[in-house]
């Protein structure tokens, strides 16, 4: 009986601290502060590193945009066509630049994503010019 009356105070010292110790935003969205009876719709998404290299038919492309889909948040590519951003699981990512076609790839937990862009527009052919009247 004894153990099982020390079990109970520890989970309910456990329930506390969960409850009302870890500050927010972990529990924001419960109102006034409050623990819910469930946590199972608790979920809480740890942001990591992803990196990669965005390249076109001539090589690493500097200068393009790379934006978490429905956020500000982004970044540019360095002049070697990196780029590096903290990222969810669940984030896309948006690569942007004049004269290309955007891309938008969900991250789905990968640290690298290398990307090639595809231009918008076609190479010219060649053209004669007549300068008869």
């Amino acid at each position: 009986m004894k153990n099982n009356l020390e079990y109970r105070s520890v989970i309910r010292l456990c329930l506390l601290y969960i409850c009302f110790l870890v500050p927010p935003p972990y529990f924001a969205h419960f109102p006034h502060g409050h623990c819910s009876k469930t946590f199972s719709n608790l979920t809480i998404q740890q942001q990591y590193q992803i990196s990669g290299t965005v390249t076109d038919n001539y090589g690493p492309m500097p200068g393009v945009h790379v934006l978490i889909k429905g956020t500000k948040t982004g970044t540019f590519t360095n002049p070697q066509g990196e780029y590096f951003l903290l990222v969810n699981n669940n984030d896309i990512l948006v690569f942007s630049y004049l004269g290309y076609h955007s891309r938008e790839l969900p991250v789905l937990g990968r640290t690298t994503m290398d990307v090639e862009m595809k231009s918008e527009v076609t190479e010219l052919q060649e053209v004669e010019v007549n300068a008869g009247y």
